[in-house]
């Protein structure tokens, strides 16, 4: 991989991890266009932990008053989310690994992903919402979250359209959507740790280094962007975007053979 290809990349991935498109859609699909020599899934994470900084410095007041109000109560209910993601993870981690390698699936899960973001048009106008989910809402919302391990469904897009459907408003489910993904994120990072130093000591030190800033910053930005979207109800716009990024990625590979 090269500098360039990584800070590409990097970009790519910054903006897709928050924006409901899927960022590892569009890892696996900047890979494929760019022809990139990556050595494994190790780039993959290491960007995505530019992400979670990215989460934890947007965040950091709430995160703080959290801390500060003792609200024990709303971790609970992040740690209660995590667990479906967490054992699928842990479980089906070589079944992970081949569907990354498996570029033709991510037609398919993108589909799903804007079928998912479509969605939102049939939520009932008027309706009570919630700005904290319950025990169970931050279930279901977690299991949300598990399907989005296959690349191609989109993390945020999941658990914020599974919030939204389940009485949360706007603002709170983008919230509790970008705060689950920082446990589930940061055992992703333990795990490969391994796999990130060898790709280091291989000589891709300064491209991994450019491809974690470029997605640190763009991260930030796109964080920033949910909030403005989701303020303006212009999220299931980007399901369009999903199905005609699998339509065209799928005639891509199409004429690839």
């Amino acid at each position: 991989m090269t500098t360039l290809e990584a800070l590409i990349l990097g970009v790519v991935q910054g903006l897709t991890e928050f924006l409901p498109v899927s960022s590892s859609a569009h890892l696996v699909m900047g890979e494929e266009l760019l022809g990139a020599n990556e050595p494994g899934i190790a780039f993959d994470v290491l960007v995505h932990g530019a992400t979670l900084l990215a989460v934890l410095v947007y965040f950091r007041r709430r995160i703080l008053q959290l801390a500060l109000d003792r609200s024990w109560s709303y971790a609970g209910k992040i740690l209660v989310g995590t667990i479906p993601a967490g054992v699928a993870g842990l479980s089906l981690e070589p079944l992970i690994e081949s569907a990354f390698a498996a570029p033709g699936l991510i037609v398919f899960t993108l589909f799903v992903t804007g079928a998912f973001l479509l969605s939102l048009k049939a939520l009932p106008a008027g309706r009570v919402e919630v700005v904290e989910p319950s025990w169970w809402q931050a279930w279901w919302i977690g299991c949300a979250q598990m399907v989005a391990i296959l690349p191609g469904i989109s993390r945020s897009g999941s658990t914020i359209v599974a919030g939204r459907w389940l009485g949360m408003a706007p603002a709170a489910s983008a919230e509790f959507s970008f705060l689950l993904g920082v446990p589930a994120v940061a055992g992703a990072l333990v795990l490969q740790a391994s796999e990130m130093r060898g790709a280091t000591e291989a000589g891709q030190g300064l491209a991994y280094s450019v491809g974690w800033v470029a997605a640190l910053v763009s991260g930030i930005v796109a964080i920033m962007l949910v909030f403005r979207l989701l303020a303006r109800r212009a999220f299931p716009l980007f399901g369009w975007y999903c199905w005609a990024a699998a339509l065209a990625f799928g005639a891509w590979l199409w004429l690839q053979g």
